[in-house]
């Protein structure tokens, strides 16, 4: 009697294993059947964390480059508003040529005096707001 109960608890036991194996086989194979879809996932991923570096090396990129123009505008503010208060006090009621002439004059002063001033700004420019920043 307790050799066939022992029998018994041992089938038991193989029925059990079995049925693991059954399981585990099927994990297997739905593991063989997703592989190529992970590693498509992968490869996915990899390109758009690759994509995603690149964007941040730019923007970092592009924001020093802003920077860079928003401290040559700074380092040349005070000599832009000498030039737009001058412009606007003296010039105002004069006829265009003799305001260019008079403008191009001082332009030329202030840099022998080694005070310079933003590229292509207009006395109209300084007082609405410098033109934006260019585009990178």
């Amino acid at each position: 009697d307790t050799h066939m109960g022992i029998l018994k608890v041992e089938n038991e036991k193989m029925d059990g294993l079995e049925v693991e194996k059954r399981d585990h086989a099927r994990s297997v194979e739905g593991y063989a059947g997703r592989k190529g879809d992970w590693e498509k996932e992968t490869m996915r991923a990899s390109e758009l964390v690759q994509m995603i570096k690149g964007d941040v090396a730019n923007f970092w990129k592009e924001w020093n480059q802003r920077l860079k123009l928003l401290e040559q505008r700074r380092d040349k503010v005070d000599e832009d508003c000498l030039l737009a208060a001058a412009s606007i006090s003296y010039l105002g009621g004069m006829r265009p040529l003799a305001r260019e002439t008079c403008h191009k004059r001082w332009l030329l002063a202030m840099e022998d005096a080694g005070l310079w001033v933003t590229e292509g700004l207009t006395a109209v420019d300084f007082v609405c707001g410098y033109p934006a920043l260019s585009t990178l």
